[in-house]
Formats: structure tokens, C-alpha cells, sequence
């Protein structure tokens, strides 16, 4: 499908763009348009009501800047790049450069979360790639464009997916030494369901007792580096948990040593580091003696 640069195409191209090719490629399919061929300087505005949080714009194929509305400027360094963006911008563009408009109700209709952030790198950008070499000389560029859109789709989807389990892990350590903090309590913190939330974890091959116990654990080990003379019980559950059997099967798990041999330990190397370096004034003019040196024979001479 070409279309003449006098067709009425102002739901894409603004009144400040300059199209200066005859002719170039517009294809619009279920809410989802592709342009190519197209050259000139390109302005899109987001602040237009028409426009407003409308679309997700993919473009590939332009070596020139995009330069958006608060002034930055995003360089397009090879001809393969790939970039999202969703705010107002203006950019050189040449007859290889492709644009797909996707309407945000496109996801909406099958059911994919908001588009918060838009990545610049993809995960299934190689693929994206692949088909939009393919659309420039497709017949029927239809399935493309949709594979395109969708797998768009796909890439928000895990990063929402990755950011919600960030949001998670953030929660667990806040809230990892209070000995009443369970899953329940993860759930209502972070407004989602259990089942949800288990969900996520699952997909990050993971679940809450072992990250809950995991973040423990490991503020107990500094624990009791930091406080080698304080009785264990009192560090185990100043770390959070519960259960005293519990803390010393996740210990040794996670430290191939038993709590009270890893206690000993650190208190022997820790006497023997102050025996080492301590020094001591005698009465014996400005010379100091180390105590180890209290115990040579020459010193009593």
C-alpha cells in the first residue's frame, strides 16, 4: 500500500513535519500503523489531545538524533538500533527509517499491563529486527506488523513482571526482622493478591520462606560478626526469625557451618586480633612493648 504524501495522514504526521518524499509506505492494521520510505524532518506531539498517551512508537534504521520536548537528545548510533518512545519528539528521518504506531488499546483489548517504562534494550530484539527486515519487502507485511506489536507486548510484560518483583524484594527487607512478617503480611504491603504474588515469585524461581530466610540469614551472619559476645538467641531473632531450629538449618545450609562453631570461631580470630596489635605502656621510659614481647626472656634481663 503507498500513499501520496498529500493524503490525509494528520493523525501521524503534524503540522510541523516536512515529508519531503513523493511517495512512501503507510499501512494501518487493527490498530497498529507502519511507515517507511518516508524523509524529511519528523514531529511527533503528545500533548495533543488527539495524540495524548495514544501510542507506542517503535523506530529502527536512523542514524540522526531524536530530540524530545524537555530538550534531550537521543542518538540512534547504527542502523539497527531500536528505540521506544511514548513522549513528544522530533527527529531526521531517512527513506530506510521504519516507524510502527501501536495504539495503547491494542493491549488493552488482550489483556497486557500498562506500559510504565519503555526499555531500549528489548528482550526479543533480535527477533524484532529480523521481522522488520522482512516488512520491507513483504507482500503481505499484515503478520509482521502484528508479530511486531505483540511481541512489543511480550518484552513490557516481563519488565513489568521484573520490576513488580523488585518492588517485592524491597518490601521483604524492610520488613525481614520483624519475626511476625509473613506472606499475608507481603501481600497486603504490596496491595496484590497471594495469589499474584506467588505468581511472581514462582516466575523468578524463587518463593517467600526462601527469600524471607535467605535476607535473614545473612543479616544474622553480620550480626554476629559485629557482636561476637552476644548471646546467640538474642541475634536470632533480633535478625527475625522465629524459630531457633530454624535459624541454625538455614545457617548451615547457607554457610556449609554451624552457628555456634561460626560464633566461636569469629570470637577466637577476633581475641587473637587484639592480642596481636594491643600495646601497652610500661615504666620504662617512652618504649612501648607489645604483649606478646612480655613473654621474651630478654625483656627480663
Amino acid at each position: 500500500m503507498t500513499y501520496n504524501k498529500n493524503k490525509d495522514v494528520n493523525f501521524l504526521f503534524n503540522q510541523k513535519s516536512t515529508i519531503k518524499t513523493e511517495n512512501f509506505r503507510l499501512i494501518n492494521h487493527q490498530l497498529v500503523t507502519y511507515v517507511d520510505g518516508a524523509r524529511g524532518e519528523f514531529h511527533f506531539d503528545n500533548s495533543n489531545p488527539i495524540y495524548s498517551g495514544k501510542f507506542i512508537i517503535l523506530i529502527s534504521n536512523s542514524k540522526k538524533c531524536i530530540t524530545f520536548e524537555n530538550g534531550t537528545r537521543k542518538t540512534l548510533c547504527n542502523d539497527n538500533q531500536l528505540i521506544l518512545v511514548k513522549d513528544s519528539f522530533k527527529a531526521q528521518i531517512n527513506e530506510k527509517t521504519q516507524f510502527i504506531f501501536i495504539e495503547k488499546s491494542f493491549y488493552v483489548n488482550i489483556g497486557m499491563p500498562k506500559f510504565h517504562d519503555l526499555l531500549e534494550t528489548h528482550i526479543h530484539e533480535r527477533l524484532v529486527r529480523i521481522l522488520l527486515e522482512a516488512l520491507l519487502s513483504s507482500p503481505s507485511p499484515f503478520y509482521e506488523i502484528m508479530a511486531i506489536a505483540n511481541i512489543i507486548g511480550v518484552d513490557n510484560y516481563k519488565n513489568n513482571l521484573n520490576c513488580t518483583f523488585s518492588k517485592l524484594i524491597g518490601i521483604i527487607e524492610s520488613n525481614a526482622s520483624n519475626e511476625e512478617f509473613n506472606l499475608n503480611s507481603l501481600c497486603e504491603k504490596a496491595y496484590m493478591s497471594r495469589r499474584k504474588v506467588q505468581y511472581i515469585l514462582s516466575n523468578n524461581n524463587t518463593n517467600f520462606v526462601e527469600l524471607v530466610n535467605n535476607y535473614r540469614v545473612e543479616v544474622l551472619k553480620n550480626l554476629l560478626l559485629s557482636y561476637p559476645k552476644t548471646p546467640v538467641n538474642n541475634l536470632i531473632y533480633k535478625a527475625g526469625f522465629k524459630n531457633y531450629n530454624t535459624a541454625v538449618r538455614v545457617f548451615k545450609t547457607k554457610f556449609r557451618i554451624g552457628i555456634r562453631e561460626f560464633k566461636s570461631k569469629q570470637f577466637s580470630e577476633h581475641c587473637h586480633s587484639k592480642l596481636d596489635i594491643h600495646t601497652i605502656k610500661l615504666s620504662l621510659g617512652k618504649k612501648k612493648i607489645r604483649i606478646p614481647d612480655l613473654f621474651n626472656k630478654n625483656n627480663y634481663a
